[in-house]
Order: structure tokens, then sequence, then C-alpha cells
């Protein structure tokens, strides 16, 4: 929910892609402490508009209820605009879900947005609060003057540390498995060492020494990353049933899947390479 008191698209630069905007007499100003009044018509996003009405070519004439109660008021969408974010910037796909009310609220605090041209320095940040300051000698800030960038950097700092945490943790993983690999084949190739001076002798060249072990590996590893990707996606349904998740794309498992092969097949070429430079009378001494 968003109160536009005139200006606010177009300072944020929002257009609106289906529909109008608001008219001059559709503006109110309303005292939250004194009034329950609220305007009869809003602007909804695009996101919104299709979760609400997936099925309908155009949200717009759409009707909504603020409440759930049979004295809710009913809301009439005139337009839909393009992307805004929620003012709780919440980090599921409710974040897009906005709808902007033409009203201005009396309050005893508000916020302002200022749009600068691109280049400004401090001066012109300094200036808007020195306006401020002289419209109301009174007015306390608390934050100063933020920028959105500034904003989304402090919002989803805890995201950002979560997801760094996340990455690092898989890196961490994926290293142990290329040494698991690696340590996996190492042992296959002493294991094998007759085996392979047999083939060399019988004409094998290096080239198909390092087949062999690739072509096993790639066995493998193909056979767990199809359990992995399989058990991903019943955890990923049960997490939907229980906690609202969202789907994981089938991109995503793909891509997954492809890197995991890819570092399989990197793992396995040193140790692959060390077998097919064995010498066929070295591999064979004790035969």
């Amino acid at each position: 929910m968003q109160f536009d008191g005139g200006d606010l698209l177009d300072v944020l630069g929002v257009r609106v892609v289906e529909g109008r905007y608001f008219r001059p007499e559709e503006f109110m100003v309303i005292d939250p402490q004194t009034s329950r009044d609220t305007a009869p018509v809003v602007l909804v996003t695009q996101e919104f508009a299709k979760k609400m009405w997936p099925d309908a070519p155009s949200a717009v004439g759409k009707t909504l209820y603020l409440g759930n109660t049979p004295d809710s008021p009913a809301l009439q969408v005139i337009g839909v605009v393009g992307r805004l974010q929620t003012p709780w910037a919440q980090v599921r796909e409710a974040h897009t879900f906005s709808v902007v009310f033409p009203e201005r609220l009396l309050q005893p605090y508000n916020y302002y947005v200022v749009r600068f041209k691109p280049g400004v320095g401090d001066a012109a940040r300094q200036s808007v609060l020195d306006t401020l300051a002289r419209n109301d000698p009174d007015r306390v800030t608390s934050k100063g003057l933020q920028s959105f960038a500034e904003m989304r950097a402090s919002r989803y700092r805890g995201e950002h540390a979560v997801a760094g945490l996340l990455i690092a943790v898989t890196a961490f993983l994926l290293l142990v498995t290329a040494s698991g690999i690696v340590g996996m084949v190492s042992l296959w190739v002493n294991l094998r060492r007759k085996q392979i001076g047999v083939r060399r002798a019988l004409g094998a060249t290096r080239v198909d020494i390092v087949r062999y072990f690739v072509t096993e590996n790639l066995l493998i590893t193909s056979l767990g990353v199809i359990a992995g990707v399989i058990a991903a996606r019943l955890l990923n349904a049960l997490l939907m049933r229980s906690m609202s998740l969202p789907q994981l794309p089938w991109e995503g498992l793909a891509l997954g899947a492809l890197a995991l092969l890819a570092l399989g097949l990197v793992s396995v070429m040193g140790p692959a390479l060390r077998a097919s430079r064995l010498s066929p009378a070295l591999a064979t001494r004790s035969v």
C-alpha cells in the first residue's frame, strides 16, 4: 500500500502501462487520526494484477476490497503501473505487489522523495536539507538524506551476508567433492596398475586409458547427479507445502547438474593422465 500525493510516480520514474493516472479531483487529504476515509480509486502494479486476476485480459475496472468485513470499502482499479517495489521490500514475490492510493496523509512525520539530475554533488543534497529546515525550524531529521542505493544496501545487508555465507559453504563443499573424486580415481589407478599395464601392452593408447577412467567417472557422477536432482525436487515440493516456498526453477537445477558433471570431469583428468603415462613394463613387472 503506497500513497501518492500527486508527484510520487513521476519522481520515481514509474509509468502507467494500462488505464490512466489519477485526476486532480481524485486526490484526497486525510488525517488518519480523525478519519477512516479512503480514496475510491487505486493503481496496482503489473505483478499484483497478474496475481489477483491471472485469467483476465485487463485489471482496469476490477474491484478491490480494503478489508474482509461486510463494510469494507470497495476500490476501483483505474490503471496499472510498471514495476514498483513495496516500502517494506519483502524478499519474496510480494515485494512487487503494490497498491497506490491518491492520498496525502496528515501525519506527525513525513518522507520526502527528491529526484536529482545525474552527477549532482553533496551540495545539492545539503540544499534540500537546508530548505526543509527553513520551512520548519523545529523539524527533526532522523536519517538525513539517503539515496535509494544506500537504502537498498542497508535493507538487504542481512540477505547479502547469508547469500555470501551460502556461496562460501557451497564452494567449500565443491572443493571437498573434487578432492574426493581425485582421491577415489587415484586409488583406482593404484589398484589397477597391472590392468593398465596389460592394456597398454596389448596396444591401448594413452587416449584409451584416459577415456576409460573419464567414462567410468562420468557414469558414476551422472547417477549421483540424477539422484540429487530428484531429491532436490522432492524436498522443494515438501517445503512448498509446509513453508510456502517458491518452486525451484528447472533452469537452475539443469545448470547445477551441468556444473557438477563438469566438476567431475575436471577432477578425474589429473589421475587419468597419470594412469596413461604408466609404463607397461613397470605396471606389469610383478605379473
